[in-house]
């Protein structure tokens, strides 16, 4: 083991560390540190001390505006979602705990309507965003009974009706499942869309550091929320590779801020205006959030459930909606 100074210089900083070398290339434990001059602004020096990696490597340190603006436009930019008239994907979970969950999304802006389709035993499977709760993930209480579960509506408007195998379902069922469906709709479209909504106006946001991704390596981030104070809301940190292309996001929910949680966002591809990625991976949970079957302003139908004796002429085909996170 090798007692020696190390001198790192980068513009107007000059750095000097007494390390013990462990004959492991990179690796050294810190003795004493010297800094001969202030870091410059948007410059980093990334350190980890206390036996860990040193990295002798300047990064610079963007500005915030530059780097949510970098965000949207890698996923399409601040137009896109308006110049979506029809979209239709396949939202997958999967989990090493559970089989997998298959939840189908059609919406037609001309029409202003959207249809989600799923399985009674999907539906009941997995949580549903409830505001109005302490942990607002709730699995849904009271599921129907049934196999297959349709939601027709004019979105965003909360004006439909879901049926049942077929069958429509009658107050105040109807309402108290509608309410549930598009939780999940607004969920599932914000998982899809998240960069996109990065660059909205109501969302304040915060520059972070640098950090260093075991997968990614350098990573540049910002946190974002839409509550009026960190903890109002749910917290978003978006990051970029050197490259330029997004690759992670941590949360953490309302509820506990303390806790963060990893997603890498994975095989990301064009479709018309927007760039989506088909995976987001959660290794601590074991979890995978897959778009299939992904189609952006090609034809699609709103049909309505076989077996329904739904007017046609409902004040349901009335009116118009808007893709964007409300």
């Amino acid at each position: 083991m090798t007692e020696c100074w190390c001198e790192y210089r980068t513009g107007h900083l000059q750095l000097q560390v007494k390390v013990e070398c462990i004959g492991v290339e990179g690796t050294a434990t810190v003795r004493d540190l010297r800094l001969k001059a202030l870091v410059q602004p948007g410059i980093a020096l990334l350190m980890l001390v206390s036996g860990a990696t040193i990295l002798t490597a300047a990064a610079p340190v963007l500005e915030l505006s530059a780097l949510r603006k970098q965000v949207v436009q890698f996923a399409g930019g601040s137009e896109a979602l308006n110049e979506i008239e029809t979209l239709s994907f396949m939202f997958v979970v999967r989990s090493n705990t559970m089989p997998p969950r298959r939840f189908q999304h059609t919406y037609s802006r001309t029409e202003g309507l959207y249809r989600y389709e799923t399985s009674v035993e999907d539906f009941a499977a997995v949580p549903v965003w409830d505001e109005t709760a302490d942990d607002r993930w709730q699995i849904a209480p009271n599921p129907p009974e049934g196999d297959t579960l349709v939601a027709i509506y004019a979105f965003p408007r909360l004006d439909g009706t879901v049926y049942i195998d077929g069958q429509a379902l009658s107050e105040p069922d109807n309402t108290r499942i509608l309410r549930r469906v598009h939780s999940r709709v607004m969920n599932e479209r914000a998982w899809l869309f998240l960069p996109l909504f990065m660059g909205s106006p109501r969302l304040h946001a915060s520059l972070l550091q640098p950090v260093e991704d075991p997968r990614h390596g350098i990573l540049h981030g910002f946190e974002g929320w839409w509550g009026e104070e960190l903890g109002d809301s749910d917290v978003w940190t978006m990051y970029m590779d050197e490259e330029g292309d997004l690759v992670r996001t941590d949360f953490r929910l309302q509820h506990n801020l303390a806790s963060s949680t990893t997603v890498y966002w994975r095989d990301w591809e064009w479709y018309g205006p927007v760039r989506i990625a088909h995976e987001r991976w959660i290794p601590v949970a074991g979890r995978r959030l897959i778009f299939e079957n992904v189609r952006v302003n090609e034809p699609v139908e709103i049909q309505l459930p076989e077996q329904s004796c739904a007017d046609a002429s409902s004040p349901l085909r009335e009116g118009g909606g808007d893709i964007l996170l409300r």
